[in-house]
């Protein structure tokens, strides 16, 4: 559903209703939505619909639990690879310098594995 909306498909384009349909897929365990979501974050300079916690703690949690070095097969050929790039530029860089502190370290105690 939130595919749907975000790509129009059958439906009118709706960022608010594409980001309830991935976070409640992500609620009730979808991977592949909470990587929705992360990469999502990128592009929501100027919505701000997202959170810091949805665009920075979670995509490095992710990336820490080795979603994105497993390579192609995990989500599918296209959808495995879990980008790090521009992850402080854009909405992160509004939110300051401890808020973006806070959260990478929220990721980390969430996913300690990538601190190795």
């Amino acid at each position: 559903l939130g595919d749907a909306y975000d790509d129009g498909l059958g439906i009118d384009k709706n960022p608010r209703e594409r980001l309830h349909a991935w976070r409640e897929a992500a609620r009730l365990g979808s991977l592949k939505a909470r990587s929705k979501l992360a990469n999502a974050f990128t592009f929501d300079s100027f919505d701000h619909l997202m959170t810091l916690r949805e665009g920075i703690t979670d995509r490095i949690a992710l990336y820490n639990d080795g979603i994105g070095r497993m390579g192609a097969g995990v989500f599918g050929a296209n959808d495995a690879d879990m980008e790090l790039s521009g992850l402080f530029s854009g909405p992160a860089s509004s939110a300051g310098t401890a808020a973006i502190a806070a959260a990478v370290m929220d990721a980390f105690r969430e996913a300690p594995a990538g601190l190795d």
